[in-house]
């Protein structure tokens, strides 16, 4: 999930490592293939996409204010990158930076307009997430080892633990990192914080509640934590100022958090399920911690109505749940439809005009205006398209493939073919 802002000086959240975007080790051949083999494979392949990779886009679906249109051309694929199993894409100042659990380097780098890719750091484990803060790339192994890495080469900042949960969630400011990490037999669960520059960490709260989502900004460090009693989850959302002080309950008595945490100035954007048919989106002023519901979603059919992203632009909340892209104000007020008779949306960006999602079972990447309008496919025929981020020119996004063990990374303008 993707929200376009302007404002560096604030942290950055996903899951963990710090690099430099300078290194130059190429770094696309698999263990299983000879780099000469892989890059002849790599060749063929971007020759045979071509500028397409894909046919003409066909119509259907449902839209926001404009009704339920589809709109219909012929998608502008640029295939970027043969890939061997591309995820946690970023882009930052020019530069695509993704992790690759199948190749021999963990961390790879190109240039969005295209070019050379670049093997920024070996793999030692699994990487499972990435962010990219200023000029530096951090990330956290499976096992939880999070790594830094200069020209200099890859320092290990901290060792833990996560055998009670896989979340790799972590935060990363001008001087610390924060992640979560989990110990079993009994199952504890923890947040700890390590200096970007070095040293030991340091245990902000310890609980027996699993922790399933963590966020920040330039103040405060927020938290769910989720209890599972019967015969509905309760959870509750905490947080820590990073100047010192007591750990305070934001909101409390929710049902399970789905979506993750929003934060957008003095708001925080969370949404919960009952797992029955209704799922409800909130928000808490964090200044005063008044928490108002934005929308109670209720869905009468036999799936269970779950929020898979949410995301803040300082005056609407904006999600995709299993079937539509809703955005609500957040001073209140009706829900709107943006997008209707989706399937299964996945990952979700918004910038300053337009809302763009994948729909992986489907193999499509679709926009719509934030102002409402007809669906517009920006590419169809795709194979499992993943993770999807925007610049001010392109959408590009992570695919799978039919083939066993390859995918690629691909752009389409945002304006369409």
């Amino acid at each position: 999930m993707q929200f376009l802002t302007r404002r560096p000086a604030e942290p950055v959240c996903a899951h963990r490592l710090c690099i430099p975007l300078g290194m130059t080790m190429i770094g696309l051949n698999h263990k299983a293939f000879t780099p000469g083999l892989v890059a002849i494979l790599l060749t063929l392949a971007l020759s045979a996409c071509g500028n397409g990779g894909s046919d003409a886009v066909s119509s259907g679906g449902g839209g926001g204010g404009g009704g339920n249109n589809m709109v219909a051309g012929e998608p502008a694929i640029a295939p970027l990158s043969l890939a061997l199993s591309p995820s946690n894409l970023v882009v930052n100042s020019g530069q695509l930076i993704w992790s690759d659990a199948a190749s021999p380097f963990s961390i790879h780098m190109m240039p969005t307009l295209g070019g050379s890719v670049m093997g920024l750091a070996l793999q030692l484990n699994t990487p499972e997430s990435i962010v990219v803060r200023e000029q530096d790339v951090f990330w956290v192994e499976t096992g939880w080892v999070l790594h830094q890495t200069s020209q200099m080469g890859t320092t290990t900042l901290a060792k833990g633990a996560n055998c009670a949960g896989d979340n790799y969630d972590f935060v990363v400011d001008d001087t610390d990192i924060y992640w979560i990490t989990s110990t079993c037999s009994p199952n504890t669960y923890s947040i700890q914080k390590v200096p970007r520059s070095g040293g030991s960490p340091t245990t902000i709260t310890t609980t027996s509640v699993p922790i399933l989502t963590l966020a920040g900004d330039s103040t405060n460090i927020y938290w769910a934590e989720v209890d599972w009693p019967s015969p509905a989850p309760i959870s509750q959302i905490k947080k820590f100022p990073k100047s010192s002080g007591p750990i305070q309950i934001v909101a409390s008595e929710f049902h399970a958090l789905r979506g993750g945490l929003a934060v957008d100035g003095n708001t925080l954007v969370f949404s919960d399920c009952d797992f029955n048919d209704s799922y409800r989106v909130f928000s808490v002023s964090i200044s005063s911690g008044a928490v108002r519901n934005l929308a109670t979603v209720t869905v009468h059919d036999s799936t269970i109505p779950v929020v898979s992203a949410v995301t803040v632009d300082g005056a609407n909340a904006y999600w995709i749940d299993n079937t539509s892209l809703k955005f609500v104000s957040l001073s209140g007020g009706g829900v709107t439809n943006l997008a209707t008779g989706l399937n299964s949306p996945a990952d979700l960006a918004v910038d300053f005009e337009n809302a763009y999602w994948t729909e992986p079972t489907q193999g499509t990447i679709k926009k719509v205006r934030l102002s409402g309008g007809p669906i517009t496919v920006l590419a169809d025929q795709i194979d499992i398209p993943k993770n999807l981020v925007v610049d001010s020119s392109n959408v590009i996004w992570t695919e799978g493939s039919n083939i066993s063990g390859f995918g690629r990374i691909a752009k389409t303008p945002v304006q369409g073919g």
